[in-house]
């Protein structure tokens, strides 16, 4: 190989990377901290067919009272058809084939979502800010994002949050050995008629077997929804991993 083209190829490689970064905070609302300079971050992720607009009070309330020092990112996923959507096109961070089962499914798009959240990451590592001062979290599908992400990542990171979540396409669930110390909070309602609280159960063992050393579950009565003293055990979470 010539080194003309060797040359061309590191540059259609870095000009990708740095695309897919662009491309991502292009579709993410920030707020910066409250007290500056940013010290922390935390990447939190909608549920389906939601957007970060669904998530932006609850994020200004969770910066403002726990941690004025982090910056929140609220990306919003891509506009794809969803099986059970009828196949209709929303926002939606990997395809959902049915509401019977969530463990076992195919999730196709996971991975490109997964490389999205990623880059958020490392974008923020850019910035100046560690590995092990970000949290990752979500709500429902979003929830199962920050699970796949942020315990696959091959980083210690501060945090990740499962707010009526589970863990997606967990035959393929490969848990990093960095992030076996991860702290994991995961909440749940018990009256979820969305994402049961049993896939909540089964995830919490999943991960806990694959050898998350720090999981914390939490229930509160209520559907697929939050909850006041939710917000308040994830601004507590928050406060904790990221003081």
């Amino acid at each position: 190989m010539s080194r003309a083209l060797s040359l061309l190829i590191v540059a259609l490689c870095a000009w990708t990377h740095a695309d897919k970064n662009d491309y991502i905070m292009m579709r993410s609302m920030v707020l910066d901290a409250v007290k500056q300079p940013a010290t922390a971050a935390v990447i939190l992720m909608h549920g389906l067919g939601d957007s970060a607009d669904g998530w932006k009070d609850s994020a200004a309330e969770l910066q403002r009272r726990f941690v004025p020092h982090a910056r929140f990112i609220l990306p919003t996923a891509k506009v794809q058809p969803v099986t059970v959507n009828n196949g209709y096109a929303c926002t939606s961070w990997y395809d959902i084939e049915s509401l019977s089962s969530r463990l076992e499914e195919k999730a196709t798009g996971l991975e490109d979502s997964r490389s999205d959240v990623d880059a958020l990451i490392d974008k923020q590592i850019e910035s100046g800010i560690p590995a092990d001062r970000i949290i990752v979290a979500g709500f429902s599908q979003g929830g199962a994002m920050s699970l796949v992400t942020g315990l696959q990542r091959p980083q210690r990171l501060a945090g990740v949050i499962s707010m009526s979540g589970y863990l997606v396409a967990s035959a393929r669930f490969n848990m990093a050995e960095e992030a076996k110390s991860t702290p994991v909070l995961m909440c749940h309602g018990t009256q979820d008629n969305v994402v049961r609280i049993e896939w909540g159960h089964e995830s919490r063992e999943a991960i806990k077997q694959a050898g998350a050393s720090d999981v914390e579950f939490k229930e509160y009565m209520m559907m697929h929804s939050a909850c006041p003293q939710e917000i308040q055990d994830v601004g507590d979470f928050m406060k904790k991993v990221i003081p």
